[in-house]
């Protein structure tokens, strides 16, 4: 016998269950987007698309427009997300992201150039995104698409550009868009990777960047980044001997912390004790004049370190502004008063003096920016009769993307450089970075360097954190250091 199906008896069960189900899944998706960690996921998903996007328009790999368009979009409506999502904004970051917002927006439209606003956007999505973090994301996928590059153009995939000259040889540009595209990628991982290890630094990494310099030096006759590896190595290497207490004052502690508890009574000493900048003699915990040439040289350790701390942490906020008027003054001084001197300094920075007063004269200073058309941007080794490409950063800056902002971004570096204040290591990078970018024009070019994010993002190094001073732990502000024993 045969009939219609009768419906089950549970059927109103199982739809209750299922509503139920739906209203769990809401509140666990509720609970994942109340946390703080989903928000930093996202920023770090948008930077990477961004990143990789940014990265592949650097080498000579094929790079369709609407892949191109849309991955930037991609990332872009990601990093937007997670600052709708995860404002928390007070009431003066919001006003000056919706001021320099609103600047950016007049640019794109006087312009074309939609680089400022996505730099703004980049910028709030980052707040509260550990720096560390968005500099791993940054060495992996840079790292990954040098390889990458490296490997295809000696395969024959893909070109290896090379640039025969009378002077300074072939060079080389391994699968970039131009050779020295190639120096500034390992440049800036370099400097990126040498500020995240820090203290941690030991000779074998100072090796290695001599080397690097001179493998670049080589095959690439990169001047720029070959002087600025090295300069690289040279401060983060007199910056972590500085830092690093003298052997015998190392001694000397050991045994006061150690056995000679009577001596500790004297001195009073307690081994939780804080000393100010005036009182540097006292920063070891023991008597200076009860203790010969040994209580001297520690006393001498203490003021150059001292010394060291307070210059960085005085003139270190302002490396970048201050190369960025620097730059502006020598093309300037270079088109309107000439000399022997400038015209050497140009042709030892590769006519950029030359090339950064054309741009002044042909397009001006505006407030909001000026389309610039650059001719001879790499991917050929055809000479260009007409080539003009203003390479210096900061007259680049000024001139592509107006005052407002270009003024917006000397302040964001500074900004950072505050609040990475008793991080010195941050501040030795910047000041690198900041010499860099008077030639070199990759300030303001994501695949390269990511560093105007730090101007938001978290802390590597804060200062309540603690950091290793030889047999000692430093903690504080610039202005107050605490040692304890261990």
């Amino acid at each position: 016998m045969t009939g219609r199906a009768v419906p089950a008896e549970g059927t109103p069960v199982k739809g209750i269950e299922a509503l139920l189900d739906g209203w769990k899944r809401a509140v666990d998706m509720k609970a994942a987007l109340a946390d703080r960690y989903t928000g930093e996921m996202m920023f770090l998903a948008g930077f990477g698309i961004y990143q990789i996007i940014c990265m592949w328009a650097t080498t000579m790999f094929p790079f369709p427009y609407r892949i191109n368009l849309l991955g930037r979009l991609a990332a872009m409506g990601i990093v937007a997300l997670k600052v709708l999502l995860y404002g928390g904004y007070r009431p003066w970051q919001l006003t000056g992201i919706l001021l320099a917002g609103g600047c950016s927006a007049v640019t794109l439209l006087t312009t074309g150039y939609i680089h400022p606003f996505v730099w703004i956007l980049f910028l709030a999505g980052s707040r509260d995104v550990p720096l560390k973090k968005i500099l791993e994301v940054y060495l992996v996928i840079t790292g990954a698409g040098m390889l990458l590059a490296y490997g295809a153009s000696m395969l024959g995939i893909i070109e290896n550009l090379q640039y025969v000259t009378e002077k300074r040889g072939i060079r080389n540009s391994f699968g970039i868009v131009y050779t020295t595209d190639f120096s500034a990628h390992i440049f800036y991982m370099m400097v990126i990777g040498f500020y995240l290890l820090g203290e941690r630094l030991r000779g074998w990494h100072y090796l290695g960047g001599v080397a690097v310099a001179a493998l670049i030096w080589h095959y690439c006759n990169a001047r720029l980044d070959t002087v600025c590896i090295l300069l690289m190595v040279g401060v983060f290497w007199v910056g972590n001997r500085i830092m690093r207490v003298h052997p015998r004052g190392a001694e000397l502690r050991k045994t006061e912390s150690t056995g000679n508890t009577g001596n500790a009574r004297n001195t009073g000493y307690t081994g939780n004790a804080v000393y100010t900048s005036g009182s540097v003699s006292g920063l070891a915990g023991i008597d200076m004049q009860s203790n010969g040439s040994t209580s001297l040289q520690l006393q001498a350790d203490m003021r150059i370190r001292y010394a060291w701390t307070h210059i960085w942490q005085t003139a270190g906020y302002f490396t970048i502004p201050a190369c960025a008027a620097a730059a502006l003054a020598l093309t300037w001084a270079y088109g309107k008063i000439g000399g022997r001197m400038l015209e050497k300094l140009n042709e030892l920075s590769g006519t950029r003096l030359r090339l950064g007063w054309q741009g002044i004269e042909e397009h001006g200073f505006h407030l909001f920016g000026r389309t610039i058309e650059s001719v001879g941007a790499g991917q050929t080794t055809e000479k260009i009769a007409e080539y003009f490409f203003v390479d210096s950063s900061y007259v680049n800056m000024f001139l592509r993307f107006g005052v407002f902002f270009g003024a917006a971004v000397l302040l964001c570096y500074v900004i950072s450089c505050r609040k990475n204040r008793c991080d010195l290591h941050y501040l030795y990078m910047i000041a690198i970075v900041a010499v860099n970018c008077m030639v070199a024009h990759h300030l303001m070019e994501a695949a390269y360097n990511p560093l105007l994010l730090a101007a938001a993002a978290g802390c590597v190094r804060a200062c309540g954190q603690t950091a290793m001073y030889g047999c000692g732990t430093a903690t504080g502000s610039n202005r107050r250091i605490k040692l304890r024993k261990r």
